[in-house]
């Protein structure tokens, strides 16, 4: 499928690798390549899909190492450090993102997605003002930075058309990027215009690769059975990371109708 990964704007956006990258304890220290790289032509590579799929530390590390530091600005010396907590969350936003819009075409995953609610918080520059946010919700309460007991019990009693519209809504006023701008390709031989999509530091990037999958067609589904991100390679649509979660999920089916059909038959048995 990687031939079919086309960008829709000619975009730029130098970034470094790391030569050196070490996690000690809390912090995540890092030494720049001296060679930058294009980011947008490494999307085909999936470095946003890889990073979600980081979910342990040194999966994390050696991400970065290959990636560059997930910061906003590479601005000052070749060296430095950051929180390796701030990088954690950088990920786990982008995942939630990910499997907000795969929930509207996975509907059964609606109820966990609005179940963290604090992402959204985490996540509110990536949205319109609060105001559009929150009121069409309807939600008693809700408020974007705060405790999320309101949300959580509505959730209880909220049916599942209910669950839809609201994981619509947040779609629709998802801000994937900045703004759009024009910006020119100067050369020897001659000036071309081109559209620049406001990606300016490798965490926006990553976003801008989600909005490319979304306008490509590839799919972002997770697994019905351990909830991962489902890779990128099959042309036809796939419920499952592997052939092992198949056959647990098909175990687990089994089992479950196995319990009702004897359920059932006791309740007859009664009558």
């Amino acid at each position: 499928m990687t031939s079919n990964y086309h960008t829709t704007a000619n975009i730029s956006l130098r970034w470094y690798k790391c030569k050196q990258v070490s996690f000690d304890g809390d912090i995540a220290s890092w030494e720049l390549s001296e060679t930058a790289y294009d980011l947008a032509k490494c999307y085909s590579r999936e470095p946003h899909r890889k990073l979600m799929r980081a979910k342990d530390d040194g999966s994390l590390r050696t991400w970065v190492k290959h990636w560059g530091p997930l910061r906003f600005s590479l601005e000052g010396p070749p060296r430095g450090c950051d929180p390796i907590e701030a990088y954690r969350a950088i990920r786990d936003r982008l995942a939630w993102v990910a499997g907000l819009l795969a929930s509207i075409e996975q509907p059964e995953r609606q109820r966990a997605i609005l179940s963290q609610w604090e992402k959204v918080a985490e996540c509110s520059e990536l949205f319109y003002p609060e105001d559009a946010l929150v009121k069409p919700l309807a939600i008693p309460g809700l408020v974007i930075d705060g405790p999320d007991e309101n949300l959580q019990s509505w959730l209880e009693s909220a049916k599942p058309k209910d669950i839809n519209r609201v994981c619509i809504h947040l779609v629709e006023v998802l801000v994937p990027t900045n703004t759009l701008r024009y910006t020119i390709d100067q050369s020897r031989r001659c000036n071309v215009v081109r559209v620049s999509i406001g990606a300016t530091c490798l965490p926006e990037a990553l976003h801008w690769m989600l909005l490319q999958d979304v306008l490509h067609g590839h799919p972002i589904r997770f697994c019905k059975a351990c909830g991962d991100l489902i890779r990128n390679t099959a042309k036809r649509e796939r419920k499952f990371c592997s052939p092992v979660c198949g056959s647990r999920q098909s175990a687990r089916d089994a089992k479950e109708r196995k319990r009702k059909k004897e359920a059932t038959n006791g309740t007859q048995e009664t009558r």
